[in-house]
This record gives C-alpha cells, structure tokens and sequence, in this order.
C-alpha cells in the first residue's frame, strides 16, 4: 500500500489535478484526484467534491470531484525536520502598508465604512516542492481540532496550500454552523489573554454584521450566538464567536452569498469595503480570503482560504492581512501580519 506521500509524489510528478486535506476532529487525510486534467467548475454548489473559489464573486468557483480518492492515517506521515525563522523584509514594505492602512483610516473617519480587512503578500524561494511543504505543513500544525489544512493543485489553476482556523459553514443533515474570527495575539501559556478595546470592537463589528447576514436565511430566533472566546490556533489566539443554527433548508449557494465574504476578511459595509480593496491593495488576492471544502449530499464543510501560500516555479507566495479600524495604530497591524506570516514561513 502506498503511503500519503508516495501518492501525492506520484500525482504531481504526472501533473494531473488533486487536492490533499484533513478537516478538524479527523486523523484522516484525504486525497481527491483526477486521471485527465478537465476543469470543473460550479455557480451553483451543486456539485460532490472538493470546492475552491476565490475572494472575488465574479471569477470562477473550481472542484475537483470525488469519484476518485484515497484516504491515510495522519500518524503515518514521515516527521520533517522544524526551524525556526526571522522574516527579513525590505523597509518599503513597511512603509507602502502602512500607508495602506492610513488611506484606510481615513475612509473610516470619513464615513465610508467602519471595518476593512487590508492585506499583502510575501515572495520567498522555496527548495521544497509542494508536496513536501504540505508534509511540513502537516507537522507545523498538529491540533486536529481547530485546523482545516489541505494542497490543492490544477495544471491549469495553479498550486495553493494552507491551514485555515476558520469555519465559514458546516452543514449536515441537523444542524449549520459558522463562526466569526478577529483579533490576533501571540499565545503565552504563562499569562492570560490581554484583549484591547480595539480587537472587541473589531469582533464586535464582525459579529454584528455576521449575525444580519444570517438572519436573510434563518428566523432571528433560530440563530444561537456564543461568544467571544478565545480560539487558539498554533503559536496565536483570536477572539471567535461560534453560530448555530437549524438543518439547512435553502440552497447552499444562498447562505454562501450571504456570508462571503465574511466581514473577517472584507469589511463593513462589505460592498465599501470590497471596492477599496480592490482599488487600494494593488494586487489580486486570487484564492486568499476566498474560501474551500467539501460537497457531499449529507454535509458541507466550508472554510475561509487564511494561512495560506500560493507555490509557482519554486517561490512560495504568502499572503496575511489585518481588520481595520478607527482604533487600529498602523504599527501594531504590521506586526500582526508579521505574527501570521511567521507560522508558515517555518515550512520553507
């Protein structure tokens, strides 16, 4: 029997299009793949696979089906070595980000919007392929309870990986579940959580604009609401609130164009703040803050594409933002996108 490794060596060496994942709660890792490199793609979720879309609603929504799969035990991938890393950046990146941000706060001042996600992108070399990354990616990230990690890989899309705390749906035959992530410190088992006025109003925002969202598709009363709590992921800790409601009974494409994207990595009002993005960030966040999972008839496991990297021709692109507001100081959201930067920068 071939190991996960061998599998995904093999698929990649003949090129042909797979996505390797492991949901939270599961020792599994999954394999989909294809024999042919046809091109699926949904605007209607109607589909059984392995969905990848975009941060933009206007670009296609791809998958691959699971007709052909695999699946292996966590615990029998190899270990691979861990280092630790300083990220040295130019200094104009400092400062262009910044700069970001200030034109963004001005927005806000001025009434245009009262969040805004903004973010950037990290270019390194990389010495390993893909699948080797995944493997290390694998081993960074051990808490089978928080992470959704996965290596998507399409000949004629690209290749992405990524490891994201972040539910955006998860629905089953009982039940449909989402949550809301903001705020971002570093994890310190010795002391207790230190959360500013900033990063309350920051989930505060997102929360309320979330909980609107949900109400186009479920009764007020059928939406349970706990939170904030503390979510650790990895060597960081967030601020998360955690919906539930009843068995979805709408089409699933419904409840995804209410909720993406989420306020988490847009803004609010999403629509102001989208176009900023978009006018302002200076590049196309592509599958960054869009968002992936699975399809089946009996559930849909959905997350927000964060901690992610895109690879090509042996860089690894990676891509952090950070939830702006009026109380945000430029300075702190840098370090922010430092901290986040930092955990998957330990792959390469």
């Amino acid at each position: 029997m071939n190991s996960l490794q061998d599998k995904l060596i093999e698929l990649w060496d003949r090129q042909h299009p797979f996505v390797s994942f492991r949901v939270p709660n599961s020792e599994e890792v999954i394999v989909y793949y294809q024999n042919k490199n046809n091109l699926y793609s949904t605007n209607d979720m109607l589909v059984s696979g392995f969905v990848m879309s975009p941060f933009s609603q206007t670009e296609e929504t791809y998958y691959i089906p699971d007709d052909l799969n695999e699946t292996f035990l966590r615990k029998n991938i190899p270990l691979s070595e861990k280092h630790e890393y300083n990220i040295m950046e130019d200094a104009s990146k400092k400062t262009d980000f910044i700069e970001l941000i200030t034109r963004a706060k001005e927005q806000i001042y001025s009434g245009v919007f009262n969040k805004v996600v903004v973010s950037r992108h990290l270019t390194f070399p990389s010495k390993k392929k893909p699948v080797n990354l995944f493997l290390a990616l694998e081993n960074l990230y051990p808490e089978t309870l928080v992470y959704s990690l996965y290596l998507w890989h399409h000949p004629k899309v690209g290749t992405w990986l990524g490891a994201s705390p972040e539910q955006l749906v998860n629905s089953t035959v009982k039940e449909t579940k989402t949550m809301s992530l903001a705020g971002t410190q570093l994890y310190n088992q010795y002391e207790p959580s230190k959360w500013t006025s900033k990063e309350y109003e920051e989930q505060a925002i997102v929360t309320k604009e979330m909980t609107n969202d949900l109400k186009t598709i479920f009764p007020s009363d059928q939406i349970l609401v706990k939170g904030p709590l503390n979510l650790r992921t990895g060597n960081l800790l967030h601020l998360c609130t955690h919906f539930k409601m009843p068995a979805l009974k709408v089409p699933l494409q419904l409840l995804i164009n209410a909720l993406h994207p989420t306020p988490a990595v847009a803004g609010v009002p999403k629509e102001k703040a989208i176009e900023f993005i978009k006018s302002e960030e200076g590049y196309n966040r592509l599958f960054y803050t869009g968002f992936l999972g699975i399809i089946t008839k009996e559930k849909k496991h959905l997350f927000v594409n964060l901690r992610c990297g895109q690879w090509k021709q042996g860089k690894l692109t990676l891509f952090v933002g950070a939830g702006i507001t009026k109380g945000s100081i430029p300075e702190n959201e840098w370090i922010e996108t430092q901290r986040k930067a930092t955990t998957l920068f330990r792959i390469l």
